[in-house]
């Protein structure tokens, strides 16, 4: 297949993948974790030199790739995830690992308070945290008056099979990213599974949910 050069764009009009991103530049949002520009330039560049916009229409069986069935990715710089990276085929959500210095731990309670996802409860000389329900966000560490509470360096949980239209599926968490490299190495596995095995026609979120895929 023809291939773009690398400083070559593609019509929007020929595009059938969509990557969204919130945030790839400064931003006065104080929930953002990271700068999400190099991760989108990654994709668009992985895109590209794969050819995957034109394997994705002649999957897809058709001449011209109308919004609704394009192939969606989704970056999130923060947990409040505006970019909507749960009902994408791909998404990726930013967030944090909260960790407690307990020697400097006042037990105040601050951080239960703030916490909007109740991920939080308080020990005897310490919070607790529940990692099922937090989504590594600021707020703990930002409310806490001792400034006991740190954050790891920001990481990306990668979701997929997300879809909206008649039958609605939310995406799935699949793993955790450190790089915008290990981020394509994903993609590369999702998207040529689903180029290499979905039947003619199929968007990539129904084969996922066909297959069963984890």
């Amino acid at each position: 297949m023809k291939r773009l050069p690398m400083n070559e764009s593609i019509d929007p009009e020929m595009e059938t993948v969509v990557v969204t991103s919130r945030h790839t530049e400064p931003s006065t949002c104080s929930n953002i974790l990271m700068n999400t520009l190099e991760w989108k330039v990654e994709v668009d560049r992985w895109l590209r030199e794969n050819d995957i916009h034109e394997r994705v229409r002649v999957k897809l069986g058709l001449d011209k790739v109308l919004f609704h069935r394009k192939l969606k990715i989704s970056i999130s710089s923060c947990p409040n995830a505006c970019s909507r990276p749960q009902i994408a085929d791909i998404g990726m959500i930013a967030f944090v690992t909260p960790e407690v210095d307990s020697e400097q731990c006042t037990v105040c309670g601050a951080c239960v308070d703030v916490c909007i996802d109740n991920a939080i409860t308080m020990g005897e000389d310490a919070p607790i945290f529940d990692r099922e329900l937090c989504l590594g966000c600021l707020k703990c560490r930002d409310n806490c008056p001792v400034e006991c509470i740190s954050l790891s360096e920001p990481s990306m949980k990668i979701l997929a099979g997300g879809k909206m239209g008649r039958h609605p599926h939310m995406a799935e968490e699949i793993g955790i990213l450190k790089t915008p490299q290990e981020m394509i190495r994903h993609i590369d596995i999702l998207l040529m599974d689903y180029l290499e095995n979905a039947r003619l026609g199929e968007r990539f979120a129904d084969y996922r949910l066909r297959k069963g895929n984890p």
